[in-house]
């Protein structure tokens, strides 16, 4: 069962109608009738704390037969904030008394002192709680962020933490955040996905994680970290981290003020790595040139496990690159015939070095790649394969 809270502009005038539709005259009675009506509450409200009340009395009186398994709360848009002493009650209310609770979110909620503590606690503590999500919440003071994260790291459920657009790394020592992070990844044995995108983390958070996925103790599936500063020395870190690194499939670095230094790292590290588990990879964004775009594609090719390698949605492939391809699929036509082979031919042949090329729209296996003007296109499972011919690894072309 579920609860859903949403903060509206017309909280007070639509608070009024909907307890009245329900026959409820209070707060906690519309909340208690909507459970028995369906077991998803989705409240507007106009004073937080008074709600806040509400749903700690509710969760007190909840039936074992019908627990409480997520708790969602956005005030996206709202324009009062609960207090302290509301996030405490909600946070010791649903330590006490929702035992099966598994996902959490509060979203756009701004914590201070007591609260911080208090949900902190139910992270370490909770029986079962495995997903925590605190988008684009504000944390007073900063620091208060470190203490849930060092929270999650003592979580023994907790599998899935995403800080998406939290403001509270801002005003703090990197050289903290980066061992209170690094810490929590290496203590933590169940945390899979981890998003921290835009909370303006640096190089240094960024070899933290690094360094917990190269020395094996972190277990992460997914790394979010797009949108932050990690730059070349941040990519070159966790490109190190990836050559020994077995469990992450999913890693996303756009727009991270990337330059060739780290792109080669990365195309390095994915070609010559078998260790190397990714199938989906992030780099559009980023300052990379063609001379790094075709090792990229050419790692792509080699790893026949990676799904979706998204660099910039313009790109021009340099003169290196095309001559390359150029002439392997040349090689390649001497060798054996089909129409995939005549079809890469013809896209080159009308294809000038530096003219802009475009990936269209649809899934991996059925995107294609044309110039600008649209007038030649190639699929990109072909120019994969192409790619994979020019590493001189045995060609799978299919014929036609």
């Amino acid at each position: 069962m579920r609860i859903l809270c949403f903060v509206t502009p017309r909280r007070r005038e639509l608070t009024k109608h909907k307890m009245a539709s329900h026959g409820a005259s209070s707060g906690a009675a519309f909340i208690v009738q909507r459970v028995r009506e369906g077991g998803r509450v989705v409240i507007p409200f106009g004073d937080a704390d008074a709600f806040a009340a509400d749903i700690a009395r509710v969760l007190a009186t909840t039936s074992p037969e019908q627990p409480i398994t997520a708790f969602h709360w956005d005030g996206r848009d709202g324009d009062d904030d609960a207090t302290d002493d509301a996030t405490e009650v909600l946070a010791h209310a649903l330590a006490a008394h929702a035992p099966a609770l598994q996902a959490l979110t509060l979203r756009h909620w701004v914590f201070r002192p007591k609260g911080i503590a208090a949900v902190a606690n139910l992270v370490a503590e909770h029986p079962a709680l495995a997903v925590l999500d605190l988008s684009r919440s504000s944390f007073l003071p900063p620091a208060g962020l470190l203490d849930v994260v060092a929270a999650a790291g003592r979580s023994k459920t907790l599998r899935a933490l995403t800080l998406d657009h939290v403001r509270g790394v801002v005003g703090i020592d990197e050289t903290t955040v980066a061992l209170v992070v690094g810490a929590a990844l290496s203590e933590t044995r169940t945390l899979d996905y981890l998003d921290m995108r835009r909370t303006y983390i640096g190089p240094g958070v960024a070899r933290a994680i690094a360094d917990a996925l190269e020395l094996g103790t972190s277990k992460l599936a997914a790394l979010d970290l797009g949108d932050n500063v990690l730059g070349d020395t941040g990519a070159v870190a966790i490109a190190h981290a990836l050559r020994v690194n077995k469990t992450l499939t999913t890693l996303r670095l756009d727009r991270n003020s990337i330059h060739d230094v780290g792109g080669a790292a990365i195309a390095d590290a994915l070609a010559d790595s078998p260790e190397c588990r990714i199938t989906e990879l992030r780099l559009e964004g980023n300052s990379l040139s063609d001379a790094v775009m075709f090792p990229l594609l050419l790692a792509q090719g080699r790893t026949h496990r990676m799904e979706t390698l998204r660099l910039d949605p313009q790109h021009a492939l340099g003169a290196p690159a095309t001559m390359a391809m150029r002439s392997h699929a040349l090689r390649l036509a001497t060798e054996r015939r089909s129409t995939a082979v005549r079809q890469f031919l013809a896209f080159m042949g009308a294809y000038v070095p530096g003219r802009t090329l475009r990936p269209t729209r649809g899934s991996p296996a059925a995107q294609r790649l044309v110039f600008a003007d649209g007038d030649h296109a190639v699929s990109w499972r072909v120019l994969a394969h192409l790619i994979r011919a020019a590493s001189e690894m045995t060609p799978d072309v299919d014929e036609a």
